[in-house]
């Protein structure tokens, strides 16, 4: 498996983080990637886990904390693209004693740590 780095995900992720004694903001930045698949489709079931180890007290796009400050820390993203493939790979059947009727292409991550 090769890689062009960033341009090769479907979703490039970047984030910022201000940890002080009483607050934490996070802020992550995205982008959606068409040219990264061959056929470009929509991501869905995106997920973002956001780690805050100082105790929140509620959450928002700032953590207010009851102990800390926070540190900043690795988040975890993953989703799903229905109807296309990052590598390009695709069926070609040789010969008439197969048929194919439907044929779904499908990638999902594992979590991906940004």
């Amino acid at each position: 498996v090769s890689s062009n780095g960033i341009q090769s995900t479907p979703l490039n992720l970047a984030t910022y983080w201000k940890c002080n004694p009483t607050t934490t903001d996070v802020r992550l930045d995205y982008k959606y990637n068409p040219e990264s698949m061959v056929v470009p489709s929509a991501l869905s079931n995106i997920q973002v886990v956001v780690p805050v180890d100082g105790g929140s007290g509620s959450l928002r796009a700032k953590f207010d904390l009851s102990e800390g400050p926070s540190n900043p820390s690795t988040l975890a993203v993953q989703f799903v693209s229905d109807g296309s493939t990052l590598s390009g790979v695709d069926i070609e059947l040789v010969g008439t004693g197969y048929r194919l009727s439907l044929v779904k292409k499908r990638f999902c991550t594992e979590m991906l740590f940004v």
